[in-house]
């Protein structure tokens, strides 16, 4: 990615080392590689609807395989016919096979384990378990917003996101650099583009200040 240096660090009203400089484009690409995917990928309300779905049909399954067949003599004997032709398959295809009762079991834990995983999902399933964060519209712009807001903080450049009306009338050096940078990215990767101000308010509620 080329970004035009000169006016990003006018913008900024620093130097950049060469260091500096590579920092904040890998920083940058980064951030516009994962989020072009992001704003293809379904959203996360989408894949837990999908997952919603598949609930339920494991739970069929697990009526129709298990439960069923123990009460049911015609259900037992289609899921004995059902597992010879399954063994057939299976064996043809991977040199194994399993029972159609551990399938249904298999699958139901699966989705169990997503809903443990769901960051949305109501609480009590262990602090142990790894979040599933799944797709959500503006999560690597945020990123991008902390990403440079910890290494400009960590070179001892301004950071500071907020405006300076107070003593200078003009808003932040790190805002105006973000808002200059953000000029070089292809346009359906800018945000809050209609004022500085109003950047500046996104990228403060991005670092929850």
């Amino acid at each position: 990615m080329k970004f035009d240096w000169n006016r990003l660090e006018q913008a900024l009203g620093r130097t950049l080392s060469s260091d500096q400089r590579a920092a904040v484009n890998a920083i940058a690409t980064e951030y516009m590689l994962l989020e072009g995917a992001e704003r293809t990928a379904p959203f996360k309300k989408d894949r837990d609807r999908w997952i919603d779905n598949l609930r339920e049909i494991a739970n069929t399954l697990e009526s129709n395989l298990i439960q069923a067949p123990c009460h049911d003599r015609a259900a037992r004997d289609g899921l004995a016919e059902v597992q010879i032709a399954f063994d057939k398959i299976s064996l043809a295809a991977y040199g194994t096979t399993l029972p159609l009762e551990d399938v249904a079991s298999f699958l139901k834990s699966a989705v169990a384990a997503c809903d443990r995983n769901f960051d949305d999902r109501p609480a009590g399933f262990g602090d142990d378990a790894p979040v599933l964060k799944g797709i959500q519209e503006g999560r690597q712009w945020k990123e991008l917003v902390r990403q440079l807001h910890g290494r400009f903080a960590a070179w001892q450049l301004p950071s500071n996101i907020r405006n300076d009306a107070d003593t200078s009338g003009k808003n932040s050096p790190f805002v105006e650099f973000f808002s200059a940078l953000q000029r070089d990215f292809p346009e359906d990767s800018r945000r809050h583009t209609q004022s500085v101000p109003a950047l500046a308010k996104a990228m403060a509620r991005a670092l929850g200040t």
